[in-house]
């Protein structure tokens, strides 16, 4: 059975990804959240040129 630190850390990289989608779509950007979570861990110096 896997650790709950680690369920919990996935768990939090969803919420920071779902975060950033909705960051961009706030700024009129439709980034799917597919495209975002496996990004999850760059800066965001580099996750939002890969983005947008």
């Amino acid at each position: 059975m896997g650790s709950p630190l680690k369920s919990k850390i996935i768990l939090s990289k969803d919420a920071h990804a779902q975060a950033w989608v909705e960051a961009f779509a706030a700024y009129g950007y439709e980034v799917p959240f597919e495209k975002v979570r496996p990004l999850i861990g760059m800066g965001g110096d580099q996750l939002i040129p890969t983005n947008i």
